[in-house]
């Protein structure tokens, strides 16, 4: 399992195999009537897992809060600069990513980083060892310290300011559409014009040209005008019940609030307040004479037969009779 201690945060890759694969396997055998079409895999943050020429990794897949690559991180912003880094990822340079533990492992351990060809998520890794080609969700890229959000690319000014590192991250794609453009529409264009090709047909590659870009282009337009409006909207209607979501926010914050302190905070005294005390009767024995049981105060008068005793029980102000069985009477 995860190894932390000080900065090292490691955790053998086998453990996101392994449990994935337990994880596939318990649900095509629950679901066989309805088999499994497809699968996703949430992200696990920023881990990055070296891999060998043999596809398997060569050391420990790194977790995000692995702190070794400080110093690579403070080196990279001298030498581009906060507001560049910025300006090229979208976000603020930070130890955590991808990028400053590359350059950690290619100075610290150099034999090692020499035999990656290349660096993969824990979505990648997973992936890859499920047969499916190594791509990247966008989200994640981003969270590498290297991809330059503006062409989608990885940044040639970043990595060879990261000690020169060599482009050896999985492409990156958004999710949804340019899945559907290169894993689906470029495949299957691409093999129907090739096999044109193949058999002379010298317009296949205008006809493949022609079919991607037309299909992309529409299709793109039409979700951009689309996002738009579903947009526009959505800022009509927050504005509309800005009230009710602003005291909606309020409620929210108060109990959060709340929480913490409870949670976080807090001080014991050692104080007790009563609160009431039980009201209840329990049979006593009550040990008196013949004449010390006439005038005995609060009785007014004892069954020495039945050995039952009437009494004016005095509660919160107010009288009430009661009669108590009483174990043992003894007269003299």
């Amino acid at each position: 399992m995860a190894q932390v201690k000080g900065e090292v945060a490691e955790i053998n890759p086998a453990v996101f195999q392994d449990n994935v694969a337990e994880v596939i396997r318990s649900l095509a055998q629950r679901t066989k009537d309805d088999p499994i079409e497809g699968i996703a895999i949430s992200s696990h943050g920023e881990t990055l897992i070296p891999i060998g020429a043999d596809g398997n990794p060569v050391t420990n897949a790194i977790l995000s809060m692995d702190r070794r690559s400080n110093q690579y991180h403070e080196e990279l912003q001298e030498r581009l600069g906060r507001e560049k880094i910025y300006h090229i990822t979208g976000s603020l340079s930070h130890p955590q990513f991808p990028v400053p533990k590359v350059m950690w492992l290619q100075a610290e351990h150099p034999d090692l980083a020499s035999s990656v060809i290349h660096y993969d998520t824990a979505n990648d890794y997973v992936y890859r060892k499920l047969g499916i080609p190594g791509v990247m969700d966008r989200s994640i890229a981003s969270r590498f310290g290297g991809l330059d959000v503006r062409t989608g690319m990885w940044s040639q000014e970043i990595m060879d300011a990261a000690a020169s590192i060599p482009i050896v991250f999985a492409s990156n794609y958004s999710a949804g559409v340019n899945a559907l453009f290169w894993l689906t529409l470029v495949p299957i264009t691409a093999g129907i014009t090739s096999n044109m090709a193949i058999n002379g047909n010298a317009a296949a590659p205008i006809i493949f040209l022609v079919i991607f870009n037309v299909v992309q282009f529409a299709l793109r337009f039409w979700l951009m005008n689309w996002a738009y409006k579903l947009g526009t909207s959505a800022i009509d209607a927050l504005t509309a019940n800005m009230q009710a979501f602003t005291r909606a926010a309020s409620i929210m914050g108060v109990f959060v609030v709340g929480c913490l302190v409870v949670t976080m905070g807090g001080t014991q005294i050692n104080l007790q307040i009563p609160n009431g005390t039980t009201r209840g009767l329990s049979a006593t024995t009550v040990i008196v004479s013949e004449k010390e049981a006439e005038n005995f105060t609060g009785m007014e008068g004892i069954d020495t037969e039945s050995f039952k005793v009437k009494l004016k029980v005095n509660m919160f102000g107010r009288e009430t009779p009661a009669e108590v069985e009483i174990g043992q009477v003894e007269l003299p």
